[in-house]
């Protein structure tokens, strides 16, 4: 099996058109977009300076989607084990 590293390339997920994502907004983007994390943790990662890149539009958080695209690039990305924790095994 080739050992090569896994990613995920949001930059075709999230569409071109929409250039502004609003942290308010983000469980309606974890649901259509399949985007990780909860808000709440976005919250918690922008008091930490972890976050995407943030601006403030309105009294709202937002993400431009380049910097949204960057930071969600860079997580890393891991396959699920096969090995069994617990129970039976099928032998």
């Amino acid at each position: 099996m080739e050992n090569a590293a896994l990613s995920i390339n949001w930059e075709e997920i999230l569409p071109q058109e929409t250039r502004l994502y609003f942290r308010h907004r983000w469980p309606e983007y974890a649901t259509r977009y399949g985007l990780p994390f909860s808000r709440g943790t976005l919250q918690n990662l922008d008091s930490e300076g972890r976050g995407p890149d943030a601006v403030v539009v309105a009294g709202k958080v937002a993400y431009r989607r380049e910097s949204l695209v960057e930071f969600l690039n860079a997580l890393p990305v891991a396959r699920l084990s096969k090995k069994r924790i617990g129970g039976r095994d099928n032998a």
